[in-house]
């Protein structure tokens, strides 16, 4: 499904963001940012806090400090995160560009990766990346007519919101 620029931040503008950073002026600052992109933030000034934050709001994107956090770290929130949950969108913003640590951060599974000097360019890049993501998960659906209702994600046509008739390769292809 091809999504254009448009399409991805109306989108985002829907998705639910959590922001985890320790800092009070860098969270003020960082939000501000995000309310520009989507209107649902929710804010933890560390990582237990922060998965508790993560359990109960369910949301699309998390935009998490990285190490230097009181009670569990961004690396530790995101592990945990990983351990029952590979959907939600990660971005890690860090001052620590060591290699080791960038290698830990890339095999989470994160979808990106920016210092800490705030580039708003860079951000609403990751941002739309991960609408993109999540506008690719989601199960599309088109109305043809008369009840009739093509599910595009799993090749199926429904009639009158009963029997799933599964398409072929050719008919998929029209």
């Amino acid at each position: 499904m091809q999504v254009d620029e448009k399409d991805l931040l109306q989108i985002l503008k829907q998705l639910k963001i959590l922001l985890v950073d320790d800092n009070p002026v860098y969270q003020d600052s960082i939000k501000n940012v995000l309310l520009n992109f989507s209107d649902n933030i929710t804010i933890s000034d560390n990582g237990i806090d922060a998965f508790e934050q993560y359990k109960s709001c369910k949301p699309d994107i998390i935009v998490t400090d990285d190490i230097e956090m009181p009670k569990m770290n961004g690396l530790e929130l995101v592990k945990k995160i990983r351990e029952d949950d590979d959907r939600t969108s990660i971005i890690i913003l860090t001052s620590f560009l060591s290699e080791d640590y960038l290698l830990s951060a890339a095999n989470l599974d994160i979808q990106g990766y920016m210092q800490k000097a705030l580039d708003i360019k860079k951000l609403k890049a990751l941002l739309l990346k991960a609408a993109k993501k999540h506008a690719n998960e989601q199960i599309v659906k088109i109305d043809i007519k008369d009840g009739l209702v093509y599910d595009k994600s799993a090749g199926t046509l429904i009639t009158n919101n009963d029997v799933a008739n599964e398409l072929n390769k050719k008919e998929k292809a029209l």
